[in-house]
């Protein structure tokens, strides 16, 4: 039996080729060595971390500026933003929901884990309501929030969501006069909706 040394001993070796050098000595003095090539090779892929947040909310006609991520490599360090690929859909004159892509690669050609945000542009609902006389109000309701009108153009302050179904009613209307309420419900699809309106007019008395 003997000792085993090992020449050039470490607990972690650089990146790249390192020759190991082993050298056996036995009891009665007599040693021999050898040599291993130790080949470490980089293959872990970067880390992408959001800036912001993962979902931003924005309503049509918005701006937006991404606020970007930031990537950084157990081998390469802090890896320049300009070096991570940003495809960024986002449309504020349309709503819907826009998934903005980050990915990145290191020097040793690794693929970080892609990281995603999404940007959902809603859609607001309104209309316009005519024909009242006498200071006369109206209410509608969105499910969500009442209004009480006069002859105006009036928008909810609830945004929606594109694929979200709406629904308008008029829940109060003077007694003197008679009003009808139009294009109340409907799907959001990427644009906002303003032709709920209200229509009133006189009540029409029939004798006979």
């Amino acid at each position: 039996t003997g000792l085993v040394a090992i020449a050039n001993p470490a607990d972690n070796f650089a990146l790249g080729m390192t020759t190991v050098t082993w050298t056996v000595t036995d009891s009665q003095g007599f040693s021999d060595t050898d040599t291993q090539m130790v080949t470490i090779v980089d293959t872990t892929g970067p880390t992408i971390t959001l800036s912001g947040d993962a979902t931003v909310v924005l309503s049509i006609g918005d701006s937006y500026v991404d606020a970007g991520a930031t990537a950084v490599d157990l081998v390469d360090g802090t890896i320049n933003s300009a070096s991570i690929n940003v495809v960024n859909p986002v449309n504020t004159t349309l709503a819907g929901n826009y998934t903005i892509t980050y990915d990145v690669q290191d020097n040793a050609g690794n693929d970080a884990i892609q990281v995603t945000r999404l940007v959902k542009v809603q859609a607001s609902i309104g209309g316009t309501i005519s024909g009242l006389v006498n200071s006369n109000t109206v209410t509608i309701s969105d499910g969500n929030q009442s209004l009480e009108l006069s002859n105006t153009s009036y928008t909810f302050s609830t945004q929606l969501d594109t694929g979200t179904n709406y629904s308008v009613n008029l829940t109060d209307s003077p007694t003197e006069q008679i009003c009808q309420i139009s294009n109340n419900s409907g799907t959001i699809t990427d644009s906002n909706i303003s032709n709920i309106n209200v229509s009133c007019g006189p009540l029409i008395y029939f004798i006979g």
